[in-house]
């Protein structure tokens, strides 16, 4: 993407995020009780069990390939980059605490697994948008096929909904949570590419 493309990006995430900030300060928003009411009925234990099981892995998965992805930028001489990778993750993850602590919204109540600690925004959402747009910001260009490409592209945003969709079926996150965090985690890669170039 071109620097006004990332701008664009940031400023459209940022209206996103104030918008959604508003609504859950000011009260539930009703678009998350009606999500939440849908996704209770396509519950089941075999799905259950994947979700629960990647969730327990979640923090180790992105950490992992966080620290695979920096220490290939920076085998690569690309040290800038990994550094800027890895500041972005863990200043993003930063980031959603404060407004954690600032917003401390409630968990749903009806959750499959139990999680503690305030519910706006989802930390793994945030951390998997920066994580894996910045592997794909990184590392997609490196792709001469482009079939390959855009499968590399594709697979690292189905990432993202994954790790999204999880926290919502888990009823640990509201739906606003989710995309709050997503918007963040755009806001931060964009200022971030936007430094880099």
């Amino acid at each position: 993407m071109r620097k006004n493309h990332w701008m664009t990006a940031a400023l459209i995430s940022s209206a996103i995020f104030l918008g959604i900030f508003i609504l859950v300060v000011i009260g539930n928003p009703w678009i998350d009780d009606v999500i939440s009411q849908k996704v209770t009925l396509l519950l089941n234990d075999s799905v259950s069990s994947f979700f629960i099981s990647l969730s327990n892995q979640f923090g180790k998965i992105l950490v992992g390939l966080m620290v695979l992805a920096a220490l290939k930028l920076y085998s690569r001489d690309r040290k800038k980059e990994s550094l800027v990778l890895v500041s972005s993750v863990v200043g993003g993850y930063i980031l959603s605490n404060l407004v954690k602590f600032v917003v401390q919204r409630p968990r749903p109540l009806l959750s499959v697994i139990q999680e503690t600690g305030y519910s706006f925004p989802s930390n793994h959402s945030i951390v998997a948008a920066i994580l894996f747009l910045m592997v794909i910001y990184f590392f997609a260009g490196e792709i001469k096929n482009n079939l390959a490409k855009n499968a590399f592209i594709l697979v690292n945003f189905l990432l993202i909904l994954l790790v999204g969709f999880s926290r919502i079926y888990l009823n640990v996150h509201w739906f606003t949570d989710v995309v709050g965090g997503f918007a963040l985690g755009v806001i931060i890669v964009s200022l971030a590419t936007t430094y880099m170039k």
